[in-house]
């Protein structure tokens, strides 16, 4: 490599002669900045430091040096510009698996269901560990508790039945011994070894009492091409979890896929190998990023590799190129597909914000906060556009993100278009159509409701010739035949983000004009964090609750202590002499729906028998939505108490309930605690939230888990701010769990994780630092986001 060569140059020459390594100063600061990208951590810090080493260590270091930078001057590694060989695009290597002649019909089956379908795919498709089988020279030089390859002679063979594992091998290395050991079922295995043969094995090494072993290793003879290798282990599928793969029983698929993998890499090896690189050439700089090319011959171990110990320093190179490339991409797509959104037309909103909020305030009997009409004026300044507005208003529980959207959809209708308002239940489509049909009648605008359960022949027809000025319904309202007669504002709830797909289908409803879009988020995560998730969005937050709203009080009760549940039952009872209701909720037991129902009954009967004067309701998971509907309504109505299996759909606003029993609380996460806790206190009464868990449960886990439990309950009962509690969730779990996002499959990332704060902070340092890069763009990186990105469904713009 060019940028290679002159410090590789400058090493030697230090080597060649101890007066010049003595004598040299200053040196380490440039060695450390060109050759960042290709040596280990340790290394890079060490050079840092070189003039105040001794002339051996300086010798020591330096020649390591010169070890790891080996592997990166092999003519395979070598661009193909210092190679004078013809640059490959990367839509030269986007052929078909069906086209590939010289692989047969079942080698193209696994491939298919691993969702392979193109050499480029191919490629991407990374292991997701590696075995080490470069053979050590003695069983001494093996680390114990991981894996490894040694060559060693066959000392004798024994068969014990009453053994755990009753047939052993015992061989030597000519100083130390290895026991093999297997589960067999006779002694029949024994005629497949001799004494005095020599093989390799590949397995993990034990020690017990002094006696070195190992458990059903893999053996190999010592010609065998399966040793001396750095083996790459692929997923069965892209987002395989390692550990069903580690105990797979699969094991003949898997190795028919990987040995289709290592044909097609072999066969397309001059394809691949004269890549050129699709990043800009300045972001891998500016990054220390290793070439493409250099990046797949690591991943995939396709070379001759030394040790295993410089193989896992080159690989973490590798790791760290395809982390910033995926993100890259995908932040790239983001910001195209905001782009894309601007392009098209959108109805230009005329309404002044001011005139908007004083009207809203007008006809409500509580005072907006600051921070509702600050997100107020941010979404009415952005529908004033003809450029299509996409923004997420997120905010905490309580915090008002109903009344700004219906602030939103009074400018709009006001300027004689329409609003359609999604949710994810029929529960909360039912509770929206009545906060906003409660305000917008007095105003004389209609609101009509679309959901499985309402008659739709009539609503179709009043939607597209306008008559109805605002519709509230499903998702399934962009899927059924619905026309508008010009749709200005679309709110979606976070839960159903629309992708490309649903856009178009908005589009073709709405005679080709693309509606404003606004997306609601009951999960408050911070902006820097928000923006490397959702950064195709504007992000508008309500910071500021209500004055009105009283914190809910809190507590942790011990389920199987008495005198808990005795001053618990207390409580209940002085809540409901006051008029006021209750939620008790427990856990859905996911592993069994009819458990979860059996539980649900069990419990049901027993808060019935306690409170029998008073009507108690049951809502379980296998209810259809039409049920589930009918007994919120009756709990509104008439009811007490609510008995319910799921969670209590975020949103849901009874005024009158002030009470919520969360049951195994520590089963839950803390953002899912907190939404739980906001469907108590909504109205002006004091709120009151009991997180049961069982002592006993708690003092059997683990002190780790334990730990943690008494953690997330320690913070809900002292923390009551969303922001907050967010903040302590996604240390505790990770982004990807806290907003419900399947945090590989969700993106398609293979080494992005959502859990991983620095990651989330990658993802926006990247983002912000794209239009830098802009010159550099090539028409191959764009291909590669389209065919990625644009065409999927999942990420939204």
């Amino acid at each position: 490599m060019e940028d290679l060569e002159k410090p590789i140059s400058l090493i030697k020459d230090l080597l060649s002669s101890d007066i010049k390594l003595e004598r040299a100063k200053g040196f380490g600061a440039y060695l450390s900045n060109a050759l960042k990208p290709y040596i280990s951590e340790s290394l890079y810090k060490s050079l840092n430091i070189i003039d105040e080493l001794s002339k051996e260590k300086k010798r020591a270091l330096l020649e390591q040096i010169l070890q790891e930078l080996e592997a990166f001057t092999r003519p395979s590694y070598i661009p193909t510009s210092i190679q004078k060989q013809k640059l490959r695009r990367l839509r030269d290597l986007n052929i078909r698996i069906e086209d590939m002649d010289f692989l047969n019909k079942n080698q193209k089956k696994i491939l298919s269901a691993s969702g392979i379908n193109t050499l480029i795919d191919v490629l991407w498709y990374f292991p997701y560990t590696y075995e080490n089988r470069l053979v050590s020279k003695s069983i001494s030089s093996l680390s114990l508790d991981t894996y490894g390859t040694v060559s060693v002679k066959i000392e004798n063979l024994v068969y014990d039945e009453k053994e755990k594992y009753p047939f052993s091998i015992i061989t030597t290395d000519g100083k130390s011994k290895l026991v093999l050991k297997f589960k067999a079922k006779d002694k029949s295995v024994m005629g497949w070894y001799q004494k005095g043969q020599s093989i390799v094995v590949y397995g993990m090494l034990k020690e017990f009492r002094g006696q070195k072993y190992m458990i059903h290793p893999k053996i190999f003879s010592e010609s065998s091409k399966e040793i001396d290798i750095v083996k790459p282990v692929y997923p069965l599928e892209r987002f395989e979890d390692p550990q069903s793969a580690l105990v797979s029983s699969s094991q003949k698929r898997r190795k028919l896929l990987e040995s289709s993998i290592k044909s097609i890499l072999n066969y397309y090896k001059d394809y691949w190998q004269n890549l050129q690189d699709i990043l800009p050439e300045e972001f891998l700089k500016d990054n220390d990023l290793i070439p493409l090319s250099t990046a797949f011959k690591i991943i995939h171990a396709e070379d001759y590799f030394k040790d295993f110990k410089s193989f896992e320093s080159m690989l973490s190179k590798a790791k760290k190129r395809f982390l910033y490339e995926e993100i890259f991409i995908f932040e790239l797509a983001m910001l195209k597909r905001r782009s894309l959104v601007k392009s098209l037309n959108a109805p230009s909103i005329n309404a002044e914000p001011d005139s908007i909020i004083k009207e809203v305030q007008s006809n409500i009997n509580f005072p907006l906060t600051n921070a509702q009409k600050r997100a107020i004026t941010e979404i009415i300044n952005d529908m004033k556009s003809t450029k299509p507005m996409s923004r997420l208003l997120q905010g905490d529980v309580g915090s008002g993100k109903t009344m700004v959207s219906i602030a939103s959809a009074l400018a709009v209708v006001k300027d004689g278009f329409q609003a359609a308002v999604m949710v994810p239940t029929e529960i909360l489509a039912n509770q929206h159509y009545k906060n906003f049909h409660d305000f917008f009648s007095k105003l004389g605008y209609r609101v009509g409701l679309l959901t499985s359960s309402t008659s739709k022949t009539d609503i179709h027809k009043l939607i597209s010739i306008g008559e109805i000025d605002i519709v509230i319904g499903t998702h399934a309202l962009v899927q059924e035949k619905v026309k508008f007669k010009n749709l200005g504002l679309a709110i979606v709830d976070e839960q159903h983000r629309f992708g490309v797909a649903q856009r178009q289908i908005l589009l073709e409803k709405n005679n080709n004009h693309m509606p404003h879009m606004l997306y609601m988020s009951a999960t408050p995560i911070p902006r820097t964090i928000a923006m490397g998730i959702f950064g195709d969005l504007d992000i508008s937050v309500l910071d500021e609750m209500p004055a009105m709203r009283k914190p809910v009080k809190t507590a942790v009760l011990y389920s199987d202590s008495q005198k808990d549940m005795d001053f618990l039952i207390n409580h209940i009872k002085k809540e409901l002499e006051q008029g006021n209701k209750v939620y008790i909720v427990y856990p859905l037991i996911e592993e069994s729906e009819k458990l979860d129902l059996k539980a649900a009954q069990t419990e049901y009967e027993k808060w019935k028998n306690i409170f029998k004067d008073y009507k108690v309701l049951l809502l379980h998971g296998r209810m259809n939505d039409k049920e589930k509907s009918s007994v919120m309504e009756e709990f509104k109505e008439s009811g007490h108490i609510l008995v319910s299996t799921t969670v209590i759909e975020v949103g849901i606003d009874v005024k009158e309930a002030s009470t919520i029993v969360i049951e195994d609380a520590h089963r839950f996460g803390l953002s899912q605690l907190h939404q739980l806790r906001g469907r108590v206190g909504r109205g002006d009464k004091e709120g009151y939230c009991f997180l049961l868990v069982n002592s006993a449960f708690i003092k059997s886990q683990k002190t780790t888990e334990q730990n943690a439990t008494l953690q997330r309950l320690r913070i809900m009962v002292k923390t009551r701010n969303g922001f907050e509690i967010s903040l302590e969730d996604l240390k505790l779990r990770g982004p990807g769990d806290v907003l419900g996002l399947s945090q590989s499959g969700y993106f398609g990332f293979s080494f992005a994780d959502l859990k991983k704060e620095e990651h989330l902070k990658l993802m926006s340092t990247i983002r912000e630092a794209i239009p830098k890069y802009k010159k550099g763009i090539s028409e191959d990186l764009m291909w590669f986001v389209n065919k990625k990105y644009m065409d999927e469904k999942v990420i939204v713009a």
